[in-house]
């Protein structure tokens, strides 16, 4: 598991203005270089239909899932990208992008299927991003 430090410097910086800091998509110590080859790497997967920072933010999102494995991560740890290829590690992505979008749909219908839990909903994402810009932005709001 992650440290609250760790945690809260993934999502450092601004994807906003377009740059993407490499701990907000998890990447660690890559360079730049690497960062455009991901990109890169995921338009070919997926094409340009999705934006760039939505294919960055699904990717880290199955990452993490299967980061919370820790019989897949010992494998990875452990085993050549070929052995780790033969292991549990491709039904792992399977599961974890499968589990993806049931988590997505229990998530999004109530926000769909009810005004006050849609309402309540964007009070809540109104108040992230008022946080995330508060030092650099006049939003002004009393939640």
């Amino acid at each position: 598991p992650r440290s609250k430090n760790e945690q809260s410097s993934r999502f450092s910086g601004s994807v906003l203005d377009g740059n993407y800091p490499l701990q907000w998509v998890n990447f660690g110590r890559h360079s730049t270089a690497k960062l455009s080859e991901i990109i890169e790497r995921l338009n070919d997967l997926f094409g340009a239909e999705v934006d760039d920072q939505d294919k960055l933010h699904f990717a880290n999102g199955i990452a993490d899932r299967i980061e919370r494995d820790e019989e897949v991560m010992a494998q990875i740890r452990g085993h050549s990208t070929e052995k780790v290829m033969h292991g549990l590690f491709p039904k792992a992505v399977t599961d974890a992008v499968l589990d993806a979008i049931g988590d997505n749909e229990k998530l999004s219908v109530p926000v769909l299927d009810s005004e006050e839990t849609n309402r309540r909903f964007a009070l809540l994402i109104l108040e992230l991003l008022v946080g995330r810009h508060r030092s650099s932005s006049p939003f002004e709001t009393s939640l």
